[in-house]
């Protein structure tokens, strides 16, 4: 079948509940969609006839969008929706739907919460549970055939004008089966991240799930699945020889549990001499001198960390549960490693005072962070989070925000700080870490290219402007 994958630009979306102040967020980077890359490539192993459109990086308009898609003339399109952009996507899928007649299938997490009631919405006629690949192809195959739809796990479609939800799929656990990201329908020239130093920039995934249980994130599986060493640096080696990457950054929400598994990507990048720079995920508590020596001597420069509060009892209240000891020497042994260090802070979280918001800008300075990002914590749908703030509010706030698009701002859990005074504290976390003459000593240091350092300067420029 002929089909357009669909990723629209929405810009810097201004609205309550936004995690990142408009700095940060006008500044963050294009990223490609690995998701819808993945479906891509499992749609095209199908045999079917792709377009690819990445709005966002490739700065293209609705209306290029649909002249495009006209001269392609697809009978499915395909989006991804989040519940965050949910109205946004909405209305780009019915600017669409006024010009095209093909059938339209969504998917995206957000279908695994809400499927009932996004399928109430009449410009979609089919919904993606959980992971696409399979699914997908499954689903065309059916509907290319005229067969029954009852029989595919993991859709929601209508028949007889009412929703219906198919049993859910299984999670594949042979992820060395998929094809990887199908890289070649993407402008691999656009994306970059707002520290990458290197283009061609892409983002991988070697595993899905966490097994660790932080009440905040929606990614707490309770298990992990592995894709093999080798089936990761083929991959990447791919990367480097057909695509020109110089750069990669591992999306994994914890790359570092797995130690044994590290090690042996590690020294497979080292043994086939690959050229590339590449970053990834950690958490304090899954990281020692030995894993860190051989990511150095394999070519990661980078590692994000999630250290979250400078507050131990925060740290709990968000079954962080590590220890400001275990921070500071973590991220001693990475500056000792001579890898770059990243530190994500969040702001707001339950329990949260004035009192603990200082020592967390404070832990921050006393660390040899080369970054550090401050957010708003965001109580997203899917978290353990959410169940509490839904029994203690009792209400559904991101139910009724899908059922009505009622916009407000969140009630803060267990914390009398508003987003006002939390803004506040952020950009105040901000001047002080990044305008000292340490730390601004620290990024020039670390700038190889004019890009890098005009990205810099254009976010530096935007941070004092607002």
């Amino acid at each position: 079948m002929r089909v357009a994958i669909v990723y629209p630009s929405f810009g810097v979306v201004a609205k309550v509940n936004q995690p990142n102040i408009k700095a940060v967020a006008d500044n963050y980077g294009i990223y490609p969609n690995t998701s819808l890359a993945y479906l891509a490539a499992a749609l095209d192993e199908a045999g079917h006839d792709l377009i690819f459109l990445d709005g966002m990086a490739s700065g293209y308009s609705l209306s290029d969008m649909v002249k495009k898609i006209k001269l392609f003339k697809p009978e499915i399109m395909m989006f991804t929706i989040t519940t965050y952009l949910y109205w946004e996507t909405l209305e780009m899928i019915k600017y669409f739907k006024k010009n095209f007649s093909a059938k339209i299938i969504v998917g995206g997490a957000h279908l695994g919460l809400y499927p009932k009631e996004t399928l109430k919405n009449d410009i979609i006629d089919f919904g993606i549970i959980g992971e696409g690949e399979i699914t997908t192809v499954e689903l065309l195959s059916a509907l290319k055939n005229n067969s029954e739809l009852s029989k595919i796990s993991g859709i929601v479609y209508r028949k007889n004008k009412k929703v219906k939800i198919n049993s859910p799929r299984k999670l594949n656990n042979d992820l060395d089966s998929l094809p990887y990201p199908a890289r070649n329908f993407l402008p691999m020239k656009k994306y970059y991240s707002f520290i990458s130093k290197y283009r061609n920039y892409t983002i991988m995934i070697t595993s899905r799930g966490c097994t660790f249980q932080c009440s905040f994130c929606e990614q707490r599986t309770g298990n992990i699945r592995y894709r093999s060493p080798e089936n990761v640096v083929d991959e990447m080696e791919e990367c480097q020889n057909r695509y020109g990457v110089r750069e990669i950054d591992i999306f994994d929400p914890l790359f570092t549990i797995n130690k044994k598994r590290v090690i042996e990507i590690c020294k497979e990048i080292q043994k086939r001499k690959l050229k590339l720079a590449w970053s990834c995920r950690s958490r304090v508590d899954t990281i020692d001198e030995e894993t860190l020596i051989e990511m150095k001597k394999s070519g990661c420069y980078r590692i994000y960390y999630g250290i979250e509060s400078g507050d131990e009892e925060i740290l709990r209240n968000i079954k962080k549960n590590t220890k400001i000891s275990q921070i500071k020497k973590s991220i001693n042994l990475t500056k000792k490693t001579g890898i770059l260090a990243f530190g994500y802070f969040m702001l707001g979280n339950p329990g949260e005072t004035k009192k603990s918001i200082i020592k967390t800008i404070k832990l921050a300075k006393e660390l040899p962070l080369d970054y550090a990002q401050f957010s708003r914590s965001s109580i997203l749908p899917g978290t353990a989070q959410y169940e509490e703030w839904m029994k203690y509010y009792k209400e559904d706030y991101w139910n009724d925000f899908v059922k009505y698009g009622k916009i407000k701002e969140m009630k803060r859990l267990n914390t009398k700080l508003s987003d006002k005074e939390l803004n506040f504290f952020i950009k105040k976390a901000y001047r002080e870490f990044y305008f000292r003459p340490i730390q601004i000593f620290r990024i020039l240091k670390n700038i190889k290219t004019v890009d890098e350092f005009l990205r810099y300067a254009k976010a530096g420029i935007s941070m004092i402007m607002n």
